[in-house]
């Protein structure tokens, strides 16, 4: 398999397993009320969780360590 290949198939995997994980991820956030508060140095407004960084770290990993 060409470098080209291996990467375009890493990058892939690497959405696919985003897509796929990033909402278990949310819904786990909302069942334990890990959320950010807006405060007056926030932008939002509303309750946001918190662990929106976990899904795109285990996807970039999972597939790193596939190829």
């Amino acid at each position: 398999m060409r470098i080209w290949q291996s990467a375009l198939a890493g990058g892939v995997a690497a959405f696919i397993l985003n897509v796929l994980i990033t909402p278990v991820v949310i819904r786990l956030a909302h069942r334990f009320h890990w959320y950010d508060v807006p405060n007056q140095r926030k932008i939002h407004t509303t309750r946001v969780p918190r662990l929106g960084g976990v899904g795109m770290f285990v996807s970039f990993a999972f597939s790193t360590c596939a190829v």
